[in-house]
């Protein structure tokens, strides 16, 4: 997860109103989601191990779980959603996104293995903290440290961020894995297509309140009627967008979904049009 237990969100809206504090809360952050992201790998690949799903199935998830490991590397976002700098970020996104182009075309066109698709997932990640590292070091150099009041601090204040986002998961992912024991792989892929195209609309309302995100913490402080001026705008705003998008997909959902996937997946494009109402 890129706000592993809301730390993010939380060092967001701190660093909004005290920046000078930038070095030491992201440290501190970095530290506890590191030590944090070592319990999840243990406890997944402990849960896996307990399944009855193949061992291929199981290394794949052993090899792809090392990926949690870097999830600290997504506080370097804070300084750039704090200054509002976000072409940054953009460029690391666009960035990574070509570089996955060509490490799956190559991985497809040699060795199409499975276990090379996810090491190259694995190898994305890394270059991720790299890119995001290089572009912040101008205005971020993390003090890396174990300071127990910071990381109690951060785990009280992110406590109803982190029953939201466990919630999220489950509620996100549940339907997928109950639809393939009832039904089977083939309904889940088409299923998926659709759930994936959904999430994927969710990029613009989450850009959206990143930006707003350190002008909110602000008003916070200096403006109560700012706060909520912003608040009611923001509302408005997108639900107009999501009003659009709404439309959009109900009446071109098979063209969108023939265009990215192919005839093969136009089954996908009648849960689509289901599925684009969560939004």
């Amino acid at each position: 997860s890129s706000d592993l237990l809301g730390i993010r969100s939380i060092i967001d809206r701190e660093i909004a109103r005290m920046p000078g504090k930038r070095n030491s809360l992201v440290g501190r952050g970095m530290t506890l989601r590191f030590f944090v992201s070592i319990i999840i790998v243990l406890l997944s690949c402990l849960i896996i191990s307990l399944t009855k799903y193949s061992q291929t199935t199981k290394n794949l998830t052993y090899i792809a779980s090392l990926s949690f490991l870097l999830t600290f590397s997504s506080l370097y976002l804070t300084v750039f959603e704090v200054n509002l700098k976000m072409v940054y970020p953009v460029i690391t996104n666009l960035l990574l996104s070509g570089i996955k182009i060509l490490l799956f075309f190559l991985v497809a066109k040699t060795t199409n293995s499975l276990y090379h698709f996810v090491f190259a997932t694995l190898l994305l990640s890394l270059v991720s903290v790299f890119l995001l590292k290089f572009f912040s070091r101008q205005m971020l150099s993390p003090e890396w440290k174990i300071e127990w009041e910071t990381w109690r601090y951060l785990l009280k204040e992110s406590a109803p961020l982190i029953l939201t986002s466990f919630f999220a998961m489950v509620y996100t992912r549940i339907d997928q894995i109950m639809l393939y024991s009832m039904v089977g792989e083939k309904e889940v892929g088409y299923y998926s297509v659709a759930v994936r195209l959904v999430e994927t609309i969710r990029i613009f309302p989450t850009a959206f309140m990143t930006s707003l995100f350190p002008f909110m913490s602000r008003f916070f402080i200096t403006s109560r009627e700012k706060l909520e001026n912003s608040y009611s705008l923001t509302a408005k705003y997108l639900s107009i967008i999501a009003f659009f998008i709404l439309i959009v997909f109900i009446f071109a959902g098979e063209k969108i979904t023939f265009i990215l996937y192919g005839k093969e997946y136009l089954l996908s494009a009648r849960i689509l049009r289901i599925l684009i109402w969560s939004e």
